[in-house]
C-alpha cells in the first residue's frame, strides 16, 4: 500500500462487529458452529439455505461467510460465483463432511478464504475467520486509500495532466526546464503548473508525488523506487 501523506478519515463512530454468517442445512452444525463463535465479539447469523443469506446478507459490512459445500436449491460454489458475479468481496470459509481435493481447489482457485472439513475444532474454525477478516480489513483500506489517491488525481486541469506526464513518463523524472522545452512552454509556467499539481494530490514534496502516481498507476514504481 502506499505508505506516503493520505487523508485522514473521521472514524470516531465505532464500527458494527463484523457479521459471521454461518450457511449450513444441517441444523445441528449450525447450533454447534453458533456455540463455537459466540464467545467471540461477532454478530453471528446461521442460516440453512442459500437463498436466506442473499436476503439478509449486507455487502458494505465486514464479516465472513462460514459454507457449507453441500447444500439443497443452491450449493456452495454456486452461491460463491453468485456473489462472485455479483462484485462481492466477503471472505468465504468452505466446511464440509465429504470434501473433495476438487471441489477445494476450485473454491480456493475462484477466491475461499480457507476450506475446512467437519469435524473441526474451535481454534481450527475461530483461526481461519480472523485470518479472512484481517485480510478483508487490510484490502479495504488498501481500495480505499486508492480511491482517494485518484480522486486527488481527478482534480487536475487537462494542462497540468501534460505537464505531470511529461515528468513522469520516461526512466528518470524530468525537471521543469525539461518539461518546459519538451512541451513548447516557459519554465515560469510549468512551475506554476507543477506547484498546482502538488496541491492538488496533497502531494508535500516530489518524491511523494511520484509514489502516489506509482500507487496509482500512473506512474512506474522502479521512478518511484529511484526517487
Amino acid at each position: 500500500m502506499f505508505a506516503g501523506h493520505l487523508p485522514c478519515y473521521d472514524n470516531q463512530m465505532s464500527e458494527p462487529r463484523p457479521i459471521i454468517y454461518v450457511v449450513d442445512d444441517d441444523v445441528e452444525i449450525l447450533k454447534s458452529t453458533k456455540a463455537l463463535l459466540d464467545i467471540e465479539n461477532w454478530d453471528v447469523q446461521c442460516l440453512e439455505l442459500a437463498s436466506d443469506f442473499l436476503n439478509v446478507y449486507e455487502a458494505n459490512r465486514a464479516g465472513c461467510l462460514v459454507l457449507d459445500l453441500q447444500m439443497p436449491e443452491m450449493n456452495g460454489l454456486e452461491l460463491q460465483r453468485t456473489l462472485s458475479d455479483w462484485g462481492k468481496d466477503i471472505p468465504i470459509v468452505f466446511i464440509t463432511g465429504a470434501g473433495s481435493v476438487a471441489n477445494s481447489v476450485s473454491a480456493l482457485k475462484a477466491g475461499a478464504a480457507d476450506f475446512i472439513e467437519k469435524p473441526f475444532t474451535r481454534a481450527t474454525l475461530v483461526g481461519t475467520i480472523r485470518r479472512a477478516l484481517k485480510d478483508q480489513a487490510t484490502a479495504r483500506k488498501e481500495k480505499d486509500a486508492l480511491a482517494a489517491g485518484n480522486k486527488r488525481f481527478s482534480e487536475l486541469t487537462e494542462r497540468e495532466w501534460e505537464v505531470l506526464t511529461a515528468m513522469i513518463a520516461g526512466p528518470r523524472i524530468l525537471s521543469s526546464k525539461e518539461v518546459a522545452r519538451q512541451l513548447d512552454i516557459s519554465h515560469r509556467t510549468v512551475e506554476h503548473h507543477r506547484a498546482h499539481i502538488m496541491s492538488k494530490t496533497q502531494s508535500r514534496s516530489l518524491p511523494e508525488l511520484i509514489r502516489l502516481a506509482s500507487f496509482i498507476g500512473i506512474a512506474s514504481p522502479d521512478l518511484a523506487n529511484n526517487d
